[in-house]
């Protein structure tokens, strides 16, 4: 029998998922809390997004302690609770809500996060291997609006990473079809395109209308990265930047003040043969990373460390990663 059916005091409810007290909702259990038992004792156990309690007896206050304990119970006023539930009930909403269950303090802030995230304008610059991922992995999330700037058209070679494009697509725009499959499987999101190479004259136009900007484009080799930075110092905008250089990737946040990196005075070219290292691997790991953190600097926008710039870097043959992080610390 689940330790959930054997609470069965008179006034507290335990019913889809929702906990009732005296006839107000006051709780959701946490959609990926486990229970079990431990062999060694036959205790009971429950494991949530705090850590695992055994339970020592039968006593259901017990019960109630080891959940609590776990944060396997996300508590809220009633209209809260309610709310929650109607979004992870609704299979369009309900895996992303359940992650933001794992990482909120209370249904509140769970609506919060939610709610930011379904209002954020995020700009992609640069709609290759890692941008396509991105601009899916934060549609899929729920972020509002997304505009996708790109002016290179599908070859044959980006087969091996970018994965929303078949044969049949070779010599057409990418923003044209990446935007047409983010319709697929995405209606609600507001998708704009720009079918063009993108410097400062043309963002001036409509950039300081985006909650964040995602900078993967490599041609021109360190296009647009002071005229971003510079903004992202001023707190106009949240820039993550992402990209590779022969096995090595990395990953930068930029967000108020930061220190100028000590590769801005270096001016690159490439060679006459040159063939970049786009593994497929490497771009969905990259993508992967800038989704998770632009995830969570819209919907935690308050959140300290969340306020400070900072860089990762990590070779791709090297297991189990060995992330170097460099960070400016919120002032």
């Amino acid at each position: 029998m689940s330790v959930y059916h054997e609470i069965n005091a008179e006034n507290l409810v335990w019913s889809a998922g929702t906990v009732t007290l005296n006839g107000k909702a006051v709780g959701l259990v946490c959609p990926s809390a486990l229970e079990g038992v431990d062999n060694l004792t036959d205790q009971k156990i429950i494991s949530g997004p705090s850590g695992m309690a055994h339970i020592p007896s039968e006593d259901q206050s017990a019960v109630i302690k080891a959940l609590i304990d776990t944060s396997s119970i996300v508590f809220g006023e009633h209209d809260e609770v309610v709310s929650c539930r109607e979004l992870l009930d609704d299979p369009v909403s309900s895996r992303t809500v359940a992650y933001l269950c794992t990482v909120s303090r209370n249904c509140k802030q769970i609506l919060e996060n939610w709610h930011r995230i379904q209002n954020s304008k995020v700009l992609i610059l640069g709609c290759g291997g890692i941008g396509s991922l991105c601009a899916m992995n934060l549609a899929g999330a729920g972020v509002g609006s997304l505009k996708l700037v790109d002016h290179d058209s599908i070859e044959l070679s980006n087969l091996n990473r970018q994965f929303f494009w078949t044969r049949q697509d070779i010599g057409c725009k990418k923003v044209h079809v990446l935007a047409r499959e983010l319709e697929k499987r995405y209606p609600s999101a507001q998708v704009e395109i720009l079918d063009a190479a993108f410097d400062e004259s043309v963002l001036k136009a409509f950039i300081e209308s985006y909650d964040l900007v995602i900078l993967t484009a490599d041609e021109p080799l360190g296009v647009g990265d002071q005229y971003l930075t510079d903004l992202a110092n001023r707190d106009v905008i949240k820039l993550i930047t992402a990209g590779y250089f022969h096995s090595y990737l990395k990953v930068s946040y930029v967000v108020g003040k930061s220190s100028p990196s000590s590769i801005t005075c270096l001016d690159w070219k490439r060679n006459p043969w040159f063939i970049g290292p786009s593994f497929g691997p490497t771009n969905t790991e990259l993508a992967g990373q800038v989704s998770s953190l632009a995830f969570h600097a819209l919907a935690f926008a308050e959140t300290p460390k969340l306020k400070a710039s900072f860089v990762s870097h990590w070779s791709a043959e090297v297991f189990p990663r060995d992330y170097r992080n460099y960070s400016n610390e919120a002032a």
